[in-house]
């Protein structure tokens, strides 16, 4: 059990877990080293594309959906990426080597810890809480936690190994029986439409980390240090 410091509405309180699961990008971490997206490598290698027709093959585009899983994922997001080459103009013989070129720089982004984040783990480690890192994410996790200075060992769950990308019950259904409850779990996440929403459905208690000017009943946390109580 961990008590937290949120608000809600215009109100500070505490809010109990019995457990909890956490978003990774921009909840625990943060870009470090950037790449650039797909869709300006596309444009910048003379086949013009745009942010939206990138999300309409990228996986970002299929939130709230089942997916493959594991090595299953990976031909599936590569077939999604070959046809997103071909879509702006890449010839059908070079498009899954673009493709293919086109992951391996996803790839190479690197992450670094967000303010608190440290502190945070320190605190579930010490106190015995349950918790799992929940992400939609389309690689293994362990690197990204270790340029993060967080432990390989952390227990994660990532929509990669789900087959189900947040908001998708599954992955939240899943990543309870990861922590053996189904009462009292939180989550903590900066995304309205996977973390809010998802948490919701799964009939969990969501926790919004978010710095716009709100004052919605959903519990919420402008950061990490202030979750702590600080």
């Amino acid at each position: 059990m961990i008590d937290l410091t949120v608000k809600s509405g215009t109100a500070t309180s505490t809010l109990s877990a019995s457990a909890l699961t956490i978003d990774f990008y921009k909840t625990l971490a943060t870009v470090d080293l950037a790449q650039p997206k797909m869709f300006e490598s596309l444009t910048s290698w003379g086949y013009p594309c745009d942010e939206r027709t990138e999300l309409r093959f990228n996986s970002e585009g299929c939130n709230g959906e089942l997916t493959p899983a594991g090595p299953d994922y990976d031909t599936w997001r590569l077939d999604r990426i070959t046809r997103l080459c071909e879509t702006v103009g890449v010839p059908p013989a070079e498009a899954p080597g673009v493709a293919d070129t086109l992951i391996k720089i996803d790839q190479s982004w690197t992450v670094k810890p967000l303010d608190g984040a440290n502190e945070l783990l320190d605190v579930l480690l010490a106190s015995g809480t349950p918790f799992v890192i929940l992400t939609n994410w389309d690689y293994a996790l362990e690197p990204y936690l270790e340029q993060a200075g967080f432990p390989r060992t952390l227990a994660t769950l990532t929509s990669r190994q789900a087959g189900a990308r947040k908001p998708h019950t599954k992955i939240f259904t899943m990543a309870a029986a990861m922590m053996d409850t189904t009462t009292g779990i939180v989550h903590l996440g900066d995304r309205w439409d996977c973390d809010v929403e998802g948490a919701l459905a799964a009939g969990w208690t969501p926790c919004w980390l978010t710095t716009r000017d709100t004052t919605t009943d959903v519990p919420y946390v402008p950061d990490l240090p202030f979750l702590l109580g600080g």
